[in-house]
C-alpha cells in the first residue's frame, strides 16, 4: 500500500504504482499549495481528497475509487482526467477542472452534491464501450462539450436535480433517467440521429423520472414508463417554444405526458400500455400509432392530425371534464370508441369526421 499522511506539493510530475492488491491513500490535498504536473496512479483501491494539477490525471484502479475534494486546474493549465481499470471511481467534490474527461474502462459516478466545471462543464467526455458515466448528484449540471464513445450515460438517484445535455454528442451506448430530470439542451433533428444531446441511441425514461424536451427536437427512440414526478408527466416541455419528438416511442408501462407547453410527437407510439395526457399543454399526435392501450385526456388538449394517431381500436379514448380532443382536419376512419366525460371534442382546423362510437358520460361539448 501507498499512504500519504499530509499534503503533497511541488510543480513536478507524480507517478505511483501499487503492486498487486495494494491501495493508495492521500489524506491531505494533492497540490494543496503548489499544483502538480502530470499525475499517474496505478492501484487497487484509491482514496483522495482535493487535487490541483496542470496536465493529465491518469488513474487506473481495479477496486473502489473515491475523490472527495475539488479537482482543479493549475492556474491556466487544465487538468485532464483519464480513468482506466475495472473499478468504479466516485467523485463527490464541486470540481472546477476544465480539461477533457476520458473513461476508458470501468465507471465514473458523480455523487452527493458533486459537479463538474462548477455545474457547467464544457470539456469533452469520452465513454468507452462497457463503461458508464452516472450522474447521481443532487446538484444541477450542464454538459455542453461533446460526449463520444460506445459507453452509456445515466441520470440516477436524486429526484430533484436536473442534468442538461447540450453538446453535439455522438455516443452510442444509450441514455437513461431513473430519477429527477434529464433535459435536452440542443436539437438532434433527424431520426435516428447521427448526433444530438442524447447521442445516437435510445433514451430510457424510468417510472418516477422525467424527460424535459426544453423546446428542442429529439430524434432518439424513447422507451417510456410511468407518470413522471408528482404525476405531472414523464415527458414535459419546460420551454415556451414548442418541442418535437421525431423518434419512435415505446410504451414500456402505463405512461403519461404533460407539462404546460406544446409538444408534437411525429414518431410512432407503440406498446400494449395506456397513454394519458396531463397538464395544460397541447400535444399533437401526427404519427400512425400502434399502441393498444387506452388513451386518456385528463387535462389540456390532445390534437390528432392523422388517422390511427390514437393507436389501435382495441381499447378507446376518454376525454375528462375540462379536457379537449382536437380532430384537426382529419378523416378518422378507424372505429376508435370515445367516452366523453364532460370534455370537448373539437375541430380546430379544416373539416374532420369520425367513424367510432361516442358515449357521453356527462354533459359535453
Amino acid at each position: 500500500a501507498v499512504y500519504f499522511g499530509s499534503t503533497v506539493d511541488g510543480a513536478y510530475t507524480l507517478g505511483i504504482t501499487a503492486n498487486g492488491t495494494g491501495d493508495t491513500t492521500f489524506v491531505g490535498a494533492i497540490g494543496g499549495t503548489t499544483g502538480l504536473g502530470n499525475i499517474t496512479i496505478d492501484t487497487n483501491d484509491l482514496t483522495a481528497t482535493a487535487i490541483t494539477a496542470g496536465g493529465t490525471l491518469d488513474i487506473t484502479h481495479s477496486g473502489t475509487g473515491a475523490i472527495t475534494g475539488i479537482m482543479a486546474d493549475k492556474g491556466l493549465t487544465a487538468l485532464v482526467l483519464t480513468k482506466a481499470g475495472a473499478g468504479t471511481l466516485t467523485l463527490s467534490g464541486i470540481n472546477t477542472y476544465t480539461g477533457n474527461t476520458t473513461i476508458s474502462a470501468g465507471d465514473v459516478v458523480i455523487s452527493g452534491t458533486a459537479k463538474l466545471g462548477g455545474g457547467s462543464y464544457s470539456g469533452n467526455i469520452a465513454i468507452a464501450s462497457g463503461s458508464t458515466l452516472s450522474y447521481a448528484s443532487s446538484a444541477n449540471q450542464t454538459f455542453s462539450g461533446v460526449i463520444s464513445g460506445d459507453g452509456d450515460l445515466e441520470k440516477v438517484t436524486s429526484a430533484t436535480s436536473t442534468l442538461t445535455l447540450s453538446g453535439t454528442n455522438t455516443y452510442t451506448g444509450g441514455t437513461s433517467v431513473s430519477a429527477g430530470y434529464l433535459k435536452s439542451g440542443s436539437s438532434s433533428g433527424a431520426s435516428p440521429p447521427t448526433s444530438g444531446p442524447f447521442g445516437t441511441a435510445t433514451v430510457t425514461v424510468a417510472s418516477g423520472a422525467v424527460l424535459d424536451l426544453n423546446g428542442t427536437t429529439v430524434g432518439n427512440a424513447i422507451n417510456l414508463s410511468g407518470t413522471g414526478i408528482s404525476s405531472n408527466g414523464a415527458i414535459i416541455n419546460s420551454n415556451a417554444s414548442a418541442a418535437t419528438i421525431s423518434g419512435n416511442i415505446t410504451l414500456a408501462a402505463h405512461s403519461s405526458v404533460g407539462g404546460s407547453n406544446a409538444v408534437t410527437i411525429s414518431g410512432v407510439i407503440s406498446g400494449a400500455y395506456n397513454l394519458t395526457k396531463v397538464g395544460s399543454s397541447t400535444y399533437t399526435l401526427s404519427g400512425t400509432n400502434t399502441y393498444s392501450g387506452d388513451t386518456t385526456i385528463s387535462a389540456g388538449t390532445l390534437k390528432v392530425t392523422v388517422n390511427d394517431a390514437l393507436g389501435t381500436n382495441g381499447s378507446g379514448t376518454v376525454i375528462a371534464s375540462g379536457a379537449t380532443l382536437d380532430l384537426a382536419n382529419v378523416t378518422y376512419s378507424t372505429t376508435e370508441a370515445i367516452t366523453n366525460n364532460g370534455g370537448t371534442l373539437s375541430t380546430s382546423t379544416g373539416t374532420s369526421s369520425y367513424a367510432g362510437v361516442m358515449t357521453l358520460g356527462a354533459d359535453s361539448t
